[in-house]
Parts: structure tokens; sequence; C-alpha cells
């Protein structure tokens, strides 16, 4: 009997194909289930995919108890995986995240920015900084991050919409409302 499994994670999509027998031999991997992964150094991608399992079981119930350990165990394990010098960027994106989520900014903000500057296209991390200024009410900032964004990604409506809206109603600038309001028209090709 052959079983076909797919693996998605961000930016990665792997395809097994097993034989009978067992799904999971389970002497090769840490159970997790039972909540008994070893802090132990990992494989690089092995250490990211357990990063991303304990911080999707943090926000599966993010007022439990247990959400801001299994955040620091992602921690571990994205910082464990960024010794690969691989896709560094979606690895300090994910680290961004979970600062998010335990309410440290600072770190947040820092690990967003190293993300940008090794991937100046990817949305997600100007996202995590957008809302990490709104959380501190930085408006200004939050305006600024939008607008870096645009720098390089210019033809992004979404973005150009919400800066817009957030010269508008944040920021009561209705001159670059206008302007950005504009220039989402033109984009479009109603003005």
């Amino acid at each position: 009997m052959k079983h076909s499994i797919f693996i998605l994670s961000t930016g990665l999509c792997i395809a097994v194909t097993l034989t009978a027998g067992p799904l999971i031999a389970q002497d090769n991997l840490p159970a997790i289930k039972d909540k008994q992964v070893s802090q132990k150094a990992l494989p690089g991608w092995n250490s990211y995919s357990y990063g991303l399992y304990y911080k999707n079981l943090a926000l599966e119930n993010p007022q439990s108890p247990e959400s801001s350990i299994n955040l620091k165990k992602a921690l571990t394990f994205f910082q464990q995986s960024l010794e690969t010098g691989e896709s560094l960027d979606l690895i300090y994106y994910q680290l961004s995240e979970c600062y998010y989520y335990l309410y440290d900014f600072n770190n947040s903000l820092d690990y967003a920015n190293k993300s940008i500057e090794i991937n100046s296209t990817n949305i997600q991390p100007y996202n995590r900084i957008y809302n990490t200024y709104m959380r501190l009410k930085n408006y200004n900032k939050a305006a600024e991050i939008l607008e870096r964004y645009l720098a390089s990604n210019s033809a992004n409506i979404y973005v150009q919409n919400l800066l817009a809206e957030h010269y508008l109603n944040h920021l009561r600038d209705i001159d670059k409302a206008i302007e950005a309001f504009t220039k989402v028209g033109k984009e479009l090709g109603v003005l």
C-alpha cells in the first residue's frame, strides 16, 4: 500500500511517497504529541518545522497559559535553524512573529527589519512592522513602513490603498490621503 503525504511550510513543499508500513518511524522523530521534543540541536529545516509547530500551537489558543511556553519553544527552534545560514529572511520573520506575540515589540521590530534587509519584496515583515507600530499607536512610523514597502513595490494596490486610508483615518492628513487615493485610482485605471 502506498501513501502520499504533502508537507507544506513557508516556501517549502515536499512530496513523500511511502510504501506499506508505519507512516512515521517513531524512533527517528521526537514525539511531538507528548510534548517531549528535546531542545537539542536538530538539522536546520527540522528545527524550523518544529518552530512552526510550536508557534501554531501557541496561536491556536493565545489565552492559554501554555501559549507563551510554546512561543518560547518556537523561538529556541527558530534560533537553531539560523545555524544553517539558509532562508534567513523566513527565519527572521518567524522570530519576529514569536516576539510580537510575546509582546516583545523591540525584538519583533529588529527581526522583521533583518528579514527585509535580506528580501525587500516579501510583504509579511512589513505587515508585522506596520501592525506593531499600530499597536504602539505610533502612526507616523506605521505610515513610514508602508511608504518604505511601496518604494520598491509600487504596483501593490492593496498597500497603496492601506496607506491612503492610514493618512485619512490615523494621521488626518487629507492632502496625503488624496494623493495616495489618486495613485490607487490611476493604477486601477479609473482616473
